[in-house]
């Protein structure tokens, strides 16, 4: 079957997945399928001749900007979260297990997302971006339904999954 397509800035380019603004409001960053990978690109916003950038070929899904505006953090497909900077010369891992879900907390001190735990259940953790350490928020919040295997992959994510994420930040 054929995932919907979207195409959220006219780059010229292929699909277009996710969207983070910055801090400023000045850029808008998003991934995009590339050679078998998802790349990150950032858009200047209000531009119709600056050409996007490309971040890192390697990036991940699901970007999130952070609220100090100097790193994206996008979800491993393999396990854990990649830590971008913001002008794509710095790669961090951080992290482990398979997260679905990752928005930043409003003051920076911490990534909040949901992931999957050795049981195929959901649970809400918490990442210091610091030290890569992790926090179980609440545990056990249900089954891993089925179509979370796929939609990671897609780079898109569940539904729900934006509710908490609404106006890109936690509390």
């Amino acid at each position: 079957a054929d995932l919907p397509r979207t195409r959220i800035l006219r780059t010229g380019e292929g699909v277009q997945h996710g969207l983070t603004w910055s801090q400023d409001g000045g850029w808008i960053a998003y991934v995009m399928p590339r050679e078998g990978k998802f790349a990150l690109m950032k858009a200047r916003v209000g531009s119709s001749t600056d050409r996007p950038v490309l971040l890192r070929s390697d990036a991940g899904t699901d970007p999130a900007w952070s609220p100090q505006g100097d790193w994206i953090a996008c979800i491993r497909p393999d396990e854990g979260l990649n830590l971008i900077s913001a002008d794509g010369k710095q790669l961090q891992p951080k992290g482990s297990g398979v997260w679905y879900a990752v928005t930043w907390a409003k003051d920076g001190s911490r990534l909040i997302g949901f992931k999957r735990d050795a049981h195929r259940r959901l649970l809400l953790a918490a990442l210091n971006p610091t030290d890569g350490s992790e926090q179980e928020v609440q545990s056990d919040l249900g089954p891993v339904p089925s179509a979370f295997t796929y939609v990671p992959g897609a780079g898109g994510r569940p539904l729900f999954v934006r509710r908490l994420a609404h106006g890109g930040h936690c509390a």
